[in-house]
């Protein structure tokens, strides 16, 4: 009923020529320069949340020791181990190089994984005003929900020793489309 509306695509804090180097996504993930199968869990959402995602993280480095796992997160949760957690912002900065994400379902989890082209293992979390649930299955080829931790763990080494390819969305920044349109006022 607005017809003065414009729907654009996600709006991401980095655009492609804005990502970091792959030398440099490394670096601030804190990984050694040798290649090896790479999980970032991002520890977001409430604080419970949070400490749950770091458990995650912990169990997840546990249950795979050949992989690193980092728990990207603004503070480090009480149940991660230390050496696994990484406070950096935005998280898109890191992902060209993470083989896997485990994380939420939130508006920006999901729009980063899908413009670098990483696939999520998601736990959709319930919230008043974000159905995350349903945006996690519009990209059934990149995301596999999970109901909880332990399915989480399982979907994760699923996905990490039999890889899928994955492209990039090919889609703009919806920032660069809103920019565009507002030129056009």
């Amino acid at each position: 009923h607005f017809p003065q509306t414009v729907r654009t695509q996600p709006w991401l804090l980095r655009d492609r020529d804005e990502l970091p180097t792959e030398v440099r996504a490394r670096s601030l993930l804190n990984l050694p320069d040798e290649p090896s199968p790479t999980i970032a869990v991002l520890a977001s959402g409430l604080p419970r949340e949070r400490e749950e995602f770091g458990d995650l993280a912990t169990s997840l480095a546990e249950a795979m020791p050949d992989v690193r796992v980092r728990c990207i997160a603004p503070t480090c949760p009480e149940s991660c181990r230390a050496s696994l957690w990484v406070a950096h912002w935005p998280a898109i900065e890191c992902l060209p190089v993470v083989d896997l994400v485990v994380g939420a379902g939130g508006y920006n989890t999901v729009s980063e994984c899908r413009f670098v082209g990483v696939p999520l293992v998601a736990l959709a979390r319930e919230r008043l005003y974000d159905r995350q649930r349903l945006r996690l299955q519009s990209w059934p080829q990149g995301c596999a929900i999970a109901k909880d931790s332990e399915e989480a763990i399982a979907l994760a080494k699923q996905r990490i020793y039999s890889p899928t390819p994955l492209l990039r969305d090919p889609r703009p920044n919806g920032v660069k489309q809103a920019i565009r349109h507002f030129n056009l006022l």
